[in-house]
């Protein structure tokens, strides 16, 4: 039997294959690790505007019911703190969600890759099928001459 020709790429193609299933499972990890730090930074921001919410009404209230100067000044600048913090939350959740975006890409591409790796591996492997196909019939002809030039040796020593 003789040697396959294109054993190497064979072994290539496959290897291939592997390399790309290995590259979207990582690729699948960190979409599902984006996904959950933006739920996370979603999450966040919602408690600290409902906390927001809360306080700027408690604020509200303190300034009707009327303080001292220093009081209200310290209640402003708090609420103007807290309101600086949701704005650095909401970006958080920008940044969260351009990763998740570009995390998504990176999954497709992923997957591409793996179908051309996919589709380059069937080719080699259809050509080996074919290579062993014709490798089995000749062998089945040899395997039928000899029989017949046994037969023909036979008849001839009768």
């Amino acid at each position: 039997m003789k040697r396959y020709p294109l054993e190497a790429a064979r072994k290539v193609r496959a290897h291939g294959v592997d390399q790309a299933e290995a590259a979207l499972a990582q690729a699948v990890g960190d979409l599902e690790r984006a996904e959950a730090a933006l739920a996370e930074a979603r999450a966040e921001l919602r408690a600290h505007e409902e906390r927001l919410v809360r306080e700027e009404e408690r604020c509200a209230r303190r300034q009707e019911a009327g303080g001292s100067a220093a009081d209200l000044r310290r209640e402003d600048a708090f609420v103007a703190r807290r309101r600086r913090e949701r704005s650095a939350l909401a970006e958080a959740v920008r940044t969260a969600v351009d990763a998740r975006e570009r995390a998504a890409e990176a999954v497709d591409a992923a997957r591409g890759v793996l179908a051309e790796a996919k589709a380059e591996k069937d080719v080699v492997e259809r050509h080996h099928d074919r290579f062993r196909s014709a490798e089995k019939r000749a062998r089945e002809q040899k395997a039928e001459l000899e029989a017949e030039d046994l037969a023909a040796a036979r008849r001839g020593r009768d």
